[in-house]
């Protein structure tokens, strides 16, 4: 188990990703739902097709229908016996030198194997006259061409997309069954927060601020399809905090915070949780969020707590390269982001020792991938998070780096 806060240094990101990921167990139960309620939720089990999509051969096209040895020549003639419509097949096998008229969707019938577009015939005394040559197999869909029996589509842990509900659908599966969402505890530290709901500007005074982090933090969690109970932010008063928290234990799987875990003489919430919580480090080598704070409640049922920096952008950075990824593993999903090399515009200032991610605005120029860092790169600066589109992600062991030098960046995904 990691130690708290030593003078030896700081812990790194990847190892404090390491140790997260070795503990962290969140027992979630399972549930069917409805395939339109599914967006966005965790299958807890794999998804097999039973049946091959499409499930006939079918016409890609409008047009005639008929049999192709290998090739067909232009001015070939056919006699149309018949038509199909999707859903309304023609059930006559067809003989050589016959078509029917074929609409997009629609079964082939026995006896064809190739469809002519309309628009490449001519059609006169119930006849069609090929104005172009005509394959074996064109514009035909072939049965099982997207999907075919027994092909596992999703497995566990995948996080359902809109175009994925359109697949369950397509397969016959009007419910599936996914993991109950994680139910997550969040609540602010701080005397000198303001409630945006109920106060006004009015009410600033001396060293106050809005709250802000958890409008930020709530919509990343939401958008991650966890269940949020908002506490709302309290008041720098131990007891209070220590009832935060042993409240919030009895609600949900783990508990997020903000505030309160430096080594001032008003971070309660570092007092408190040294009381009545098991903790497994303090600090780590990121900038920004030093301050971040990891251990559990309980022993047998463990409930996670991750203590945010206060500082906005650092509470958002933690929040997204350290706090979401556990969550994510917790229901077996797979972490899929990545990184991508592009082409500073400007010099970078850095010091070694922590891992870094600056805040960047990446674009496309002429095929190069390009990145402008964001001017104003403090912890506090929130617009300036709100105007990039990347974390420029400097390795704790970088320095300074210079004009048109190749840097590695994170595009910010839907949580961001």
């Amino acid at each position: 188990m990691i130690s708290c806060d030593t003078q030896s240094g700081l812990l790194d990101v990847e190892d404090a990703l390491k140790n997260m990921r070795s503990i962290v167990k969140i027992n979630l139960e399972s549930q069917n739902i409805h395939i339109r309620t599914a967006k966005n939720r965790v299958l807890a089990k794999p998804v097999k097709s039973t049946i091959a999509v499409p499930n006939f051969d079918n016409s890609a096209m409008d047009g005639y229908a008929f049999f192709v040895q290998s090739t067909i020549v232009e001015n070939t003639q056919f006699e149309v016996i018949g038509q199909a419509l999707a859903g309304h097949p023609f059930n006559t096998e067809l003989k050589v030198n016959q078509c029917i008229k074929i609409m997009t969707g629609a079964k082939i019938p026995n006896g064809a194997n190739s469809v002519c577009m309309q628009e490449n015939v001519l059609f006169e005394d119930n006849k069609i006259t090929l104005q172009t040559p005509c394959k074996h197999l064109q514009n035909i869909r072939k049965k099982g061409e997207d999907i075919q029996v027994d092909d596992v589509l999703f497995e566990k842990g995948h996080r359902l997309t809109s175009c994925d509900l359109s697949v369950l659908a397509s397969i016959g599966n009007s419910t599936v069954e996914v993991f109950e969402p994680i139910t997550v505890a969040l609540f602010s530290t701080g005397d000198e927060l303001l409630d945006v709901d109920t106060q006004s500007i009015s009410d600033l005074k001396g060293s106050q601020i809005f709250e802000s982090n958890s409008f930020v933090l709530q919509s990343m969690l939401e958008s991650f399809g966890v269940k949020v109970i908002n506490f709302g932010h309290i008041k720098d008063e131990e007891v209070a905090i220590e009832q935060a928290f042993l409240k919030a234990a009895e609600q949900a799987d783990a508990i997020i915070t903000t505030g309160g875990v430096s080594v001032g003489q008003a971070d309660l919430t570092r007092k408190v949780l040294n009381k009545i919580a098991q903790m497994h480090f303090w600090k780590l080598a990121i900038k920004p969020g030093k301050p971040f704070t990891f251990g559990h409640l309980n022993q047998t049922q463990p409930i996670w707590i991750f203590a945010l920096p206060g500082n906005p952008v650092s509470a958002t950075v933690t929040m997204h390269q350290l706090v979401l990824p556990i969550l994510k593993q917790a229901q077996f999903e797979q972490d899929k982001s990545c990184i991508h090399p592009a082409i500073t515009t400007s010099k970078i200032k850095k010091r070694a020792g922590r891992k870094d991610y600056q805040r960047g605005h990446a674009y496309n120029k002429d095929g190069q991938l390009m990145v402008d860092v964001i001017s104003g790169q403090g912890s506090g600066l929130m617009y300036g998070l709100s105007k990039a589109n990347c974390f420029v992600v400097l390795d704790k062991d970088q320095s300074d780096i210079d004009i048109y030098q190749s840097v590695n960046i994170l595009w910010f995904d839907e949580y961001l």
